[in-house]
């Protein structure tokens, strides 16, 4: 009974839940969704649709976007992580570091790959076999993502 009432319990307070609403959207690079979706930080976006209808493309090109909008923030703290929650195994990190590093202006000779190196480490990949496993990881994220923010500040 009490594992239950752990669940039920809420982990946050009216005002932090104003608070974390009234952030500024983000904006996803894909017009489409802009339009129809305000994301805001901290906000979880399910993409969902048939087999071979560009879900994973899009979730690729909306973590890129992101990510590439703090680089060379000198605030850690203000740096946006992604979580990807891989239901169906097919997110692809290759395909992701193709689509960052597009995205990232050329810094000179040893082109974008500080950025990119930097965005890859606010990109967590969870992955999750079954609808238990998705609960456990959206239960254990606001935990988690306070551990995030302080090894970013170091």
């Amino acid at each position: 009974m009490n594992d239950l009432l752990k669940w039920v319990t809420p982990e946050e307070t009216a005002l932090d839940f104003l608070s974390r609403q009234r952030r500024e959207a983000l904006a996803t690079g894909l017009p489409f969704i802009d339009s129809q979706v305000k994301l805001r930080p901290g906000h979880v976006l399910e993409i969902v649709g048939p087999t071979s209808s560009a879900k994973t493309e899009i979730l690729i090109e909306v973590a890129a976007n992101v990510l590439s909008r703090d680089v060379g923030s000198q605030n850690s703290s203000e740096q946006g992580h992604v979580v990807v929650f891989d239901c169906d195994g097919k997110f692809d990190f290759i395909r992701f570091i193709q689509v960052l590093t597009a995205r990232l202006p050329a810094q000179g000779s040893s082109g974008p790959v500080p950025d990119v190196l930097g965005a890859l480490q606010r990109i967590h990949l969870v992955r999750c076999s079954d609808t238990l496993d998705l609960l456990l990881a959206l239960n254990m994220l606001h935990r988690e993502q306070a551990t995030w923010q302080v090894s970013t500040m170091r």
